[in-house]
């Protein structure tokens, strides 16, 4: 794991001022992953027909709300999200992993591959590529996070850190343009927090960074992919370590 100064602190305090890297990641429950030590890919689903993910978190375990169909991929399969929610009660077709709930992330890299097709008129901005919540963003506690869709047609990536809702002090994005991702084309999304800025790349190229300090951040509430996405997902990565910018430039197989 690579940490600057800010970040060695964060981790600090989240490990309740333990000295080890392992005891970072300890939880309350011990079967919650990333284990003690753990570090890495913790979960990787490449949508190629099946919800088979093969991070170092097997327990993050996939599985299908409602109904989500397998199409054409950027290569083989893809999950085909194509939300026609109008309310804000949330569309009920969205890939689920329950497993993922209780798991400290204070480093984090985020690395998707998606292509968006026509957007729906859902009564909201958070429609969710990946998150860690599946509600309101005022629901969000310290340590989640979203990539996502905003009603401005802009994609996001939310970072929370803190107890209020201070911009910049407890949450803060970094983002990709509209004309970044076109609808109908593949593009990978790449999103890192190192406990003092979130970066935005898309296709391996960095796009712009926020400052964003080091708090208080606790457990994610699980992962949720494609809710009120009106669009198709052919990978999903995640790492509780923040890769370099050389490490995102290279391509993915």
């Amino acid at each position: 794991m690579r940490a600057s100064g800010s970040s060695a602190l964060f981790l600090a305090l989240l490990a309740g001022c333990h000295s080890t890297q392992g005891q970072i990641f300890e939880s309350v429950d011990a079967g919650i992953c990333p284990a003690p030590g753990v570090v890495g890919r913790l979960a990787e689903w490449q949508a190629n027909g099946d919800l088979r993910n093969t991070g170092l978190c097997p327990s993050w375990q996939a599985r299908i709300s409602g109904e989500v169909p397998y199409g054409e991929g950027r290569t083989g399969k893809a999950w085909w999200f194509r939300s026609e929610q109008t309310s804000t009660a949330g569309d009920p077709d969205y890939i689920d992993v329950p497993g993922a709930a209780g798991a400290l992330m204070p480093e984090l890299t985020v690395d998707v591959v998606v292509r968006q097709t026509s957007f729906n008129d859902y009564v909201g901005s958070n429609r969710f590529i990946v998150a860690t919540h599946g509600g309101s963003f005022g629901d969000f506690a310290p340590g989640e996070w979203a990539l996502y869709v905003h009603e401005s047609r802009e994609v996001f990536f939310f970072v929370r850190v803190g107890p209020t809702y201070v911009q910049r002090v407890d949450w803060h994005t970094c983002f990709f343009r509209v004309a970044a991702v076109p609808n109908g084309t593949w593009v990978r999304l790449t999103a890192t927090y190192d406990g003092a800025t979130i970066r935005c790349y898309k296709n391996g190229r960095f796009e712009n960074s926020s400052p964003l300090p080091a708090l208080a951040g606790g457990p994610i509430s699980g992962l949720f992919i494609g809710r009120n996405y009106p669009g198709d997902v052919d990978a999903v990565r995640i790492f509780n370590q923040v890769l370099t910018t050389a490490e995102v430039a290279q391509p993915w197989p």
